[in-house]
């Protein structure tokens, strides 16, 4: 989800908002995340669903491709309702020993 959600983010997750939400943002801010779970590990990313087909959509300046899952096979773990991130990502302090 970079550049909302910068790699090494820790995110904080309410497990009681799995449901999927079709509309009611504005913009890609607005829009909700959610962390899902598949064969393949986690996700953190922006979800639709239709007719038992999951889409998982990521940032496109992340330039990861979108994710096709069947319901079965995914879950929904819960929506990212928080976010805690560095400030210095272009600042790698580098110390002495």
């Amino acid at each position: 989800m970079y550049p909302i959600v910068p790699p090494g983010s820790f995110v904080q997750i309410d497990e009681s908002k799995r449901k999927i939400a079709t509309d009611g943002w504005a913009d890609e801010f607005e829009r909700p995340i959610y962390f899902i779970e598949h064969r393949g590990g986690f996700r953190c990313c922006w979800v639709s669903e239709l007719e038992g087909i999951l889409v998982a959509q990521f940032h496109n300046a992340s330039q990861t491709p979108p994710e096709v899952h069947r319901l079965g096979e995914v879950d929904v773990i819960g929506q990212v309702i928080g976010i805690a991130m560095r400030l210095d990502q272009g600042k790698r302090r580098h110390t002495g020993s």
